[in-house]
């Protein structure tokens, strides 16, 4: 179902990147009952190689997904706009931003990553094999990080040779 979803909303989600070229972030605003921002996340962020907000819009605020790439901590340029409320992981968060603040925001950012040039450098904890992934690894890893808390960042695994996948 979250899959049809997604691909229902790309061409719309497609259509809004093109207004984000040469800007830092890319914001984008959905429609849909379903809570698919951050798979939407993922694949612009893929797609753009820079940070995006994938966002509803209720009648006070904008609320969704954010994902980082090219920074240590998105979530830190975020929350230190002062304008955002910010709940997750460094690159990986929830974010909401209230309606009359959401220009300021996107102005704040843009000024604050100015300087930041966006890489396609991934950090990894692990790198394996399609064949050395089993149900009780990822049990494990998943142990691992709700083990670890809010203050560490998730384990990053990297398959390698594995292009073929569907969210």
């Amino acid at each position: 179902m979250q899959n049809e979803v997604v691909d229902n909303l790309m061409p719309m989600v497609l259509e809004q990147v093109d207004k984000y070229k040469g800007k830092k972030i890319c914001s984008i605003v959905i429609s849909t009952e379903y809570g698919v921002s951050g798979l939407i996340a993922n694949k612009i962020m893929e797609l753009v190689q820079k940070p995006v907000l994938i966002l509803q819009k209720t009648k006070q605020s904008y609320s969704g997904s954010a994902r980082g790439i090219g920074v240590e901590s998105f979530k830190y340029y975020c929350e230190n706009t002062g304008l955002a409320n910010c709940a997750g992981h460094d690159n990986a968060f929830g974010i909401e931003i209230s309606i009359d603040n959401y220009d300021k925001f996107l102005d704040l950012i843009e000024k604050e990553l100015s300087d930041v040039e966006f890489e396609n450098v991934i950090d990894i904890d692990m790198q394996l094999n399609p064949e050395q992934i089993t149900e009780n690894l990822i049990e494990n890893l998943y142990a691992f990080d709700k083990l670890s808390g809010k203050d560490f960042p998730p384990i990053r695994v990297c398959i390698k040779d594995f292009t073929d996948y569907e969210l």
